[in-house]
């Protein structure tokens, strides 16, 4: 589970078919860019990116189309942008959202054109999808393992509102979870 963001020439972000980056055209731009490294154990499209992140090891990969990944952070986001426009393509989420540079180097998120008879319907996004934490730094929880830990962390709109919440746990590992599927519970309730 996570949320995709696609770099597509399509005009819905899901499926590239249409209009088609092909896997030949992804390889060319990962072997001209040096912070992008094919990771062939992962298959033949799938890459790893060098740069500054705040994810563990930041990827990316092509299937139908399109190249994808899923719940990037805005570092990744602002490649995959670069990227797009390397290949006269575009960035865009699962709701239909377009990701795009702003003048002063930030992402600009582009709400999709909705059919007015769509208007007020609800809609999935990143940006939309915050969610209530029933617990607050310094609380003990557990992992669905049993895993006991404290709650160093916690940022609920980190991610265009997937959310962190960072535990510590008591054998000295520090892991940041997304609040939206965290499987964390108090200690208190176990």
């Amino acid at each position: 589970m996570g949320y995709d963001l696609r770099i597509t020439r399509a005009d819905c972000g899901v499926n590239g078919a249409s209009l088609p980056i092909e896997p030949e055209e992804w390889l060319e731009v990962v072997q001209a860019d040096p912070d992008l490294e094919l990771v062939g154990s992962m298959g033949p499209h799938f890459v790893r990116w060098s740069g500054e992140s705040t994810l563990v090891e930041p990827w990316l990969d092509w299937s139908q189309g399109s190249v994808f990944t899923k719940n990037p952070d805005q570092a990744l986001v602002t490649k995959m942008i670069q990227l797009a426009a390397s290949m006269s393509a575009r960035v865009v989420g699962e709701a239909g959202e377009a990701y795009s540079i702003a003048s002063d180097g930030g992402v600009v998120l582009e709400e999709p054109d909705l059919d007015p008879a769509m208007a007020g319907a609800p809609r999935g996004g990143l940006h939309e999808a915050l969610v209530e934490v029933e617990f607050d730094v310094g609380e003990r929880v557990a992992d669905p393992w049993g895993n006991p830990g404290t709650v160093v962390g916690l940022d609920p709109e980190a991610d265009w509102g997937l959310g962190h919440i960072t535990v510590r746990y008591d054998d000295g590992r520090e892991l940041t979870h997304m609040c939206v599927a965290h499987g964390l519970e108090p200690l208190a309730s176990l």
